[in-house]
């Protein structure tokens, strides 16, 4: 008897299943209408969006575009009224930061403006142009100087202004969906790092020449190779819109070509707009 019992209970809950999965395969049929627009996911996770034509007890048909397409209903997952895309085509991103690691220390202020702006060729990746401006204002403490060296602050500072530019070929890997709320994504990118850094004056007393002695630095302009590598994430409030925060980590000095010298973290919050 119990042997009995082991092989009809098994049996019992695969056929309330089996019914169950029927019957909630069926409910996506009961109310589709003829000459509706419909987006109908396969389990394959392909996607067709028409108009419906026809329906049998096996199979359905649309009408997409100038194409009429037959589907079994046996490899459909779910079929929905919004009939908007359910991948994007571009993104577009704007952001506001601030370096979280100063690159040159006895910076009093850093500030930083990125836009990006990609395209999707995979629904999961896409690629494009990334550009980056930073502010930076650096301060420099005047002294006296005497035999002894340095002796004391003058009570003054001066102030160099430095402005980076990055020109980047930015691509993304992320999990990317319509549907999805969250979006995660690592960020990577390679280009030019330009770095224009104005003259600034410092003046100090020497008791060796007793006066002020001024030295002036000339500005300057540099060019260097840029890479970058970092991550993010999208809270999204609508599938139109996502509010962005990255923080990268970029290395624009080599030595021996492949062995970064020179780097900085940009930390980003910002808005990011899908297009489809």
């Amino acid at each position: 008897m119990k042997s009995r019992l082991k092989l009809i209970l098994p049996t019992l809950i695969f056929f309330i299943l089996l019914s169950n999965s029927y019957s909630q395969t069926d409910d996506i049929f009961k109310n589709l209408k003829i000459g509706k627009s419909y987006k109908i996911y396969l389990f394959s996770e392909k996607e067709y969006i028409g108009v419906l034509v026809s329906q049998t007890e096996k199979e359905i048909t649309i009408k997409s575009g100038n194409k009429s397409i037959t589907i079994e209903k046996e490899n459909i997952f779910e079929i929905s009224t919004d009939t908007s895309p359910s991948e994007y085509k571009f993104l577009a991103t704007l952001n506001i930061g601030t370096l979280a690691g100063n690159p040159n220390s006895g910076n009093s202020s850093n500030f930083l403006l990125n836009g990006r702006f990609s395209y999707f060729y995979s629904d999961k990746k896409n690629i494009g142009g990334d550009l980056s401006v930073i502010f930076l204002k650096k301060a420099y403490s005047n002294g006296y100087y005497g035999y002894n060296g340095y002796i004391e602050n003058a009570g003054n500072e001066s102030y160099q202004n430095q402005t980076y530019v990055d020109l980047l070929a930015n691509a993304q890997l992320g999990t990317f969906n319509v549907r999805n709320n969250i979006e995660v994504y690592l960020n990577l990118g390679f280009g030019i790092h330009t770095q224009y850094l104005s003259s600034y004056t410092s003046i100090y007393y020497s008791y060796i020449d007793t006066g002020l002695i001024y030295s002036t630095t000339p500005s300057s302009f540099t060019v260097y190779p840029l890479f970058q590598i970092g991550g993010g994430f999208l809270v999204k409030p609508s599938k139109y819109l996502g509010i962005n925060v990255e923080m990268d980590l970029k290395f624009y000095s080599f030595d021996y070509v492949i062995v970064p010298t020179e780097g900085y973290v940009p930390f980003k919050l910002g808005v990011s707009y899908f297009l489809f």
